[in-house]
C-alpha cells in the first residue's frame, strides 16, 4: 500500500523487534531516528523478556512491553490483543513481523500497522514496504531505518539529518569509570592494560572462528601489544561456558594473558561490562551488535554466504569503528576457517589505530 496519503502522526507508537538480541540491537538506529522525528510521541517497544532489560536502557524508548513465547507460538494471541487494545496505540511498526503478533495487532484495532512486505504476516498490516532484505544489499540496521523513514513519510514528517547518530547506547562517564576500576580490580589488571574482549560463542545462525582461529589471532595481537589482556566472554549457557573455558585454557597454554568472564547477571550488566573494554572480537552474534551500539571498536567474522554476509550484518557503529573479516566455512561443523596471515595483519592494524590513539 502506498504511503502517499497523509495520516496524523501518532501520539502512541509501538515498535516491534521481538526476536534475538542482535536483531533487536540492529533496530536501535531506527528507534533513535523515530525519537528525534517524533519528540512528543510515546514510543513503546514490544520485546521478548530476555532483551527487555536492554530496552529499558534505550533512551529512545519510553517503555517496553514484554511478549511471551506463547504469543509467537500462536497460543496466546488473544491475550496480547486485549492488552494492546487497552493501551490504545495509534500505530505499530514491525521491523520483523511474526504472523501471530501481526494478527494480534489487527485484532487490537491498531489503525496503522506498518511492516516489510514479507511472508503471510503482511496480510495483517495496513502499510507495507517492499525491501527484499534477502538480497543483503545493505546493512540490516539500514533496512530498519528505511522502514522508519517510510513511516515518517506516511505522516509527512521530514526525516532528521543525519539519519545515523551513533553510539546508540551509553552509560554516564562516572559510572563507566567506576565499573572499569571494579572490573580491572576483579581480574588483577592495571589501569593501562589494554582489554580486548573475545566472544567465541555462536548465536542463532551466526558463524564464528573455531578455537584454533582465535588462538592464532590472539597470538598475533599479543605480539603487537605485549601488555594486552584478553577477556574471554560467555553467556550463562553451560555449552557456551565450556567452549569459552576451552579457549581460555588454550590461551593460557600459549602464554597469552586472559581472563574468563561469564555473564550471568543479565544483559544490562553485560552491556556495562562491554562498555569498558577497548575492543570486541566475535562472529556476527548479538554481543557484536551490542558492542557496536556502545561505540566499542569491533572486529566481526562472517561467512562467504549472501544471507549472512558482512554487508548485511555489520554492527551499527561509527564509521571506522568496525572491521569485517570474511572467511570460508569449515567443511564440517558450523565454524569458519581460521583467519589468514593477511587477515591477522588487518586486525592488528585496526586495533593499533584504536588502542594507540590519544
Amino acid at each position: 500500500m502506498s504511503a502517499a496519503r497523509q495520516t496524523p502522526s501518532p501520539r502512541s507508537l509501538l515498535v516491534v523487534r521481538d526476536d534475538r538480541l542482535g536483531d533487536f540491537m540492529l533496530a536501535w538506529p531506527a528507534f533513535a531516528l523515530l525519537r528525534r522525528a517524533l519528540p512528543e510521541t510515546r514510543i513503546t517497544a514490544l520485546v521478548p523478556e530476555y532483551t527487555a532489560p536492554l530496552g529499558r536502557l534505550c533512551t529512545s524508548l519510553d517503555d517496553v512491553l514484554v511478549v511471551s513465547h506463547a504469543v509467537r507460538n500462536g497460543t496466546d494471541g488473544t491475550a496480547l490483543a486485549e492488552r494492546l487494545r487497552d493501551q490504545s496505540y495509534d500505530a505499530v511498526i514491525s521491523f520483523f513481523s511474526h504472523y501471530h503478533t501481526a494478527r494480534a495487532f489487527r485484532r487490537a484495532g491498531i489503525p496503522i500497522r506498518i511492516a516489510p512486505a514479507v511472508k503471510l504476516a503482511q496480510v495483517h498490516h495496513t502499510h507495507r514496504l517492499h525491501q527484499h532484505r534477502s538480497r543483503s544489499l545493505k546493512p540490516e540496521y539500514r533496512y530498519n531505518l528505511d522502514l522508519a523513514i517510510f513511516a515518517l513519510e506516511l505522516w509527512r514528517i521530514e526525516p532528521p539529518d543525519p539519519l545515523e547518530d551513533p553510539p546508540y547506547l551509553g552509560f554516564p562517564v562516572d559510572r563507566r569509570r567506576a565499573h572499569a576500576r571494579e572490573l580491572r580490580e576483579q581480574y588483577g589488571l592495571g589501569e593501562r592494560t589494554p582489554l580486548i574482549a573475545v566472544h567465541p560463542g555462536h548465536g542463532g545462525s551466526a558463524r564464528n572462528l573455531d578455537l584454533e582461529g582465535y588462538v592464532k589471532l590472539c597470538g598475533s595481537i599479543g605480539r603487537l601489544f605485549q601488555r594486552v589482556t584478553f577477556l574471554v566472554t560467555s553467556g550463562p549457557a553451560p555449552e557456551e561456558c565450556a567452549y569459552a573455558e576451552n579457549l581460555s585454557r588454550r590461551l593460557d597454554a600459549e602464554g597469552l594473558p586472559n581472563r574468563l568472564h561469564v555473564s550471568s547477571t543479565g544483559l544490562a550488566r553485560f552491556a556495562l561490562d562491554l562498555s569498558v573494554v577497548d575492543a570486541f572480537l566475535s562472529g556476527s552474534t548479538g554481543p557484536l551488535h551490542l558492542a557496536g551500539c556502545l561505540g566499542v571498536p569491533t572486529v566481526g567474522f562472517f561467512p562467504e554466504k549472501r544471507s549472512a554476509n558482512a554487508t548485511r550484518w555489520c554492527p551499527p557503529t561509527k564509521e571506522g569503528f568496525h572491521l569485517p573479516v570474511t572467511r570460508p566455512e569449515a567443511a564440517r561443523g558450523d565454524a569458519l576457517l581460521p583467519p589468514s596471515d593477511e587477515d591477522n595483519r588487518r586486525v592488528c592494524a585496526f586495533l593499533e589505530r584504536h588502542l594507540r590513539s590519544p
